[in-house]
């Protein structure tokens, strides 16, 4: 439940998604596909997916720039993968976390928080959001197309021997 007068963000609070759905791997080097920078006191912000149970967000600070006050629809994880911001949540423990690289935030859903990267810091920071909205879009795989796994005419890889063979 929303409080009042602190906004809610949803994955359309963040706009379209660079990409939709798929049924193989993605790999997202979120750093390079971050958005550029911009001026003012906002980060820049791209949705990079909206895909099975999570929406993948990358966020680009530049120093001094800040996400205010607000709290979101589902369950997050915040990282901080370039650089350094600020993490601050009015859960009760009053803690401030200073997110740099290797270090993970996870918080339920509706908890008030806010995002900053310290007006000191050398550089820009890119910040990745994934949304865990527990959503299913991708399209089931079709087992009859020639690439499927155990399709006609698919590499059978069950085989540990096959799977473990680097020689040719």
């Amino acid at each position: 439940m929303p409080r009042p007068g602190v906004p809610e963000f949803t994955p359309g609070t963040f706009g379209a998604p660079a990409a939709g759905a798929v049924h193989d791997m993605t790999v997202y080097d979120v750093p390079a596909l971050a958005p550029a920078p911009r001026t003012g006191n906002r980060p820049a912000v791209q949705r990079l997916l909206e895909g099975d149970g999570v929406n993948l967000i990358a966020m680009r600070f530049r120093p001094g720039q800040s996400m205010i006050r607000h709290s979101a629809a589902h369950p997050i994880t915040v990282q901080c993968l370039t650089g350094h911001v600020r993490y601050g949540c009015e859960c009760g423990c009053g803690q401030v976390v200073d997110l740099v690289p290797g270090v993970v935030v996870h918080m339920p859903a509706g908890l008030v928080h806010w995002i900053e990267a310290p007006a000191d810091n050398e550089g820009e920071s890119v910040f990745l959001l994934s949304m865990l909205t527990g959503e299913r879009h991708s399209v089931p795989r079709d087992p009859e197309a020639p690439d499927a796994p155990g399709a006609a005419g698919a590499r059978d890889t069950d085989d540990a021997e096959d799977a473990t063979d680097t020689t040719d």
